[in-house]
Formats: C-alpha cells, sequence, structure tokens
C-alpha cells in the first residue's frame, strides 16, 4: 500500500509539473511573438535610416562638386567649422 501511495504521489508531482511547464510555455509565446515584431521594426528603422544617410552623403557630394566646380573652397567633411563660421 505505501508503494503505490508513493507511485501516486509521484505521478501526481509529475503532472503537476508538466502542467505547470506547458502554462510557462503559453506563458512565453505571446512574448516571443512580440519580440520578433520589434525586432522587425527596428529593422525596418534601420533600413531606413541607412537608406536617408545614404541619400544625404549622395546629396552633400553633389553639392560639395557643384560648389568646387564654382570655385567655392570646400572644407573636407570632417573639419570643424572656421570660428565664426557655421555649424
Amino acid at each position: 500500500m505505501t508503494t503505490l501511495l508513493g507511485v501516486v504521489t509521484a505521478a501526481s508531482a509529475v503532472i503537476v509539473a508538466i502542467t505547470g511547464l506547458v502554462a510557462a510555455v503559453k506563458g512565453l509565446m505571446p512574448l516571443l511573438h512580440e519580440q520578433r515584431k520589434a525586432t522587425a521594426a527596428v529593422a525596418e528603422v534601420h533600413d531606413l535610416v541607412n537608406d536617408r544617410l545614404d541619400r544625404q552623403i549622395t546629396r552633400n557630394e553633389q553639392l560639395t562638386r557643384a560648389l568646387t566646380a564654382a570655385n567655392v573652397a570646400v572644407p573636407p567633411a570632417d573639419q570643424p567649422p572656421a570660428p565664426g563660421g557655421h555649424a
């Protein structure tokens, strides 16, 4: 009788553990879904920023060429403006 009680107790503990595990997995599923959505949104923003940066760099290069062709001195991009100049 004691052995049967031990088996029933162990089986009950396994069932409770499996039920808790299933509940934990069910709770994680929405979190993982939200993480995937957030990761996709971050990737979209990253692509947008890179696209706009590429366009700005291209435009800066066009303006630099036009100013240079007009004999206007254009400082290198990494050189700070002269005192009293604009940032």
